[in-house]
């Protein structure tokens, strides 16, 4: 019997740490910028999938474009690592469009500089399991610069 639970454990692990593949086209449109909320330096904010924020006192916004991978622990079980999910942004600033990765996992990349400081992604949610790639809403921070 305690084989054929862990097997299942360990099953239902591999199943519910899968990747789930979403598609990070973006269109820019520089109307949607004009109403994007500007975002203080040291405060976090939270974006919904396809919102943005325009970092208070520049011309440079951040958008969410969705999550590549997500490979963290499903609610409710117990994983042998934490996983990390990869999320996108689209970073406009002095009129030039980069697209950035951030991770959950302080082993990858967690925070990039950006006008006015670095952007830190500070969490992610909601836990895995996932069933709609449009829910995930990010929480960032822009730190101070030097």
């Amino acid at each position: 019997m305690r084989p054929l639970v862990v097997t299942l454990s360990f099953a239902f692990c591999l199943v519910a740490c899968s990747s789930t593949p979403v598609a990070f086209d973006a269109v820019i449109d520089d109307s949607a910028h004009a109403g994007a909320n500007p975002v203080l330096v040291g405060e976090e904010f939270k974006l919904e999938v396809g919102q943005r924020a325009q970092i208070d006192g520049t011309a440079s916004f951040v958008e969410f474009q969705g999550v590549g991978d997500d490979s963290r622990c499903a609610k409710g079980v117990v994983c042998v690592w934490e996983g990390n999910a990869r999320a996108k942004f689209l970073l406009r600033e002095d009129a030039h469009d980069e697209y950035v990765e951030l991770n959950t996992s302080r082993r990858f990349d967690t925070r990039r500089a950006v006008a006015r400081g670095t952007l830190v992604m500070r969490a992610l949610d909601p836990q895995p399991p996932v069933t709609d790639p449009m829910r995930y809403v990010v929480t960032l921070l822009i730190e101070a610069g030097p």
